[in-house]
């Protein structure tokens, strides 16, 4: 499961961090790996599109969703080369698929990867959408506990979705 958050909602929004965890959605067991990595804004602005809404929506979250635009980010290259190795070393199994809530953060990653000569750590084919997912089954799989308690955090984020499509996976093998 990968998370991303922006500076914007188009595939040309600067990227403020990226994060991953691995986790097999059948099997329902403990999470794997994980990856974090905060983007250097200075170098991640330029020539992106910086969308003012989404800046205010940045003001209006908690200190500890803005904790992000403090730390000590990588180079938009470094940070997308360490990505794409991650993935990379989760992907060598013949069953990877690769999950994201929505297709947005899909298009940001691979809009950037080929502006800085990296290569996509997956195929189209791969590619799977929690937030459909998700949204369609969550009512038919009662009893989700799980609290994100750091929302915004693009790592805290996609361990929260894992844990969401391993419960409505658990439950669906159930039935």
């Amino acid at each position: 499961m990968i998370d991303i958050e922006t500076l914007g909602k188009s595939e040309f929004a600067p990227l403020v961090s990226i994060g991953a965890i691995e986790f097999k959605p059948e099997d329902n067991k403990a999470l794997g790996r994980e990856f974090y990595q905060v983007v250097d804004l200075g170098e991640s602005v330029i020539g992106y599109d910086i969308d003012v809404d989404t800046l205010k929506w940045w003001m209006q979250q908690s200190d500890k969703a803005r904790e992000v635009f403090k730390e000590q980010g990588q180079p938009m290259q470094s940070a997308l080369i360490m990505f794409s190795q991650f993935i990379n070393q989760i992907a060598k199994n013949d069953d990877f698929r690769i999950w994201a809530r929505g297709d947005l953060d899909f298009k940001i990653l691979e809009h950037n990867c080929k502006l800085c000569n990296v290569n996509i750590p997956w195929e189209y084919n791969q590619k799977r959408d929690s937030r459909t997912f998700i949204e369609e089954l969550i009512d038919f799989c009662p009893c989700f506990q799980e609290e994100n308690d750091n929302e915004h955090n693009a790592l805290s984020d996609a361990i929260y979705e894992a844990l969401k499509v391993m419960h409505i996976m658990s439950y669906l093998r159930k039935i």
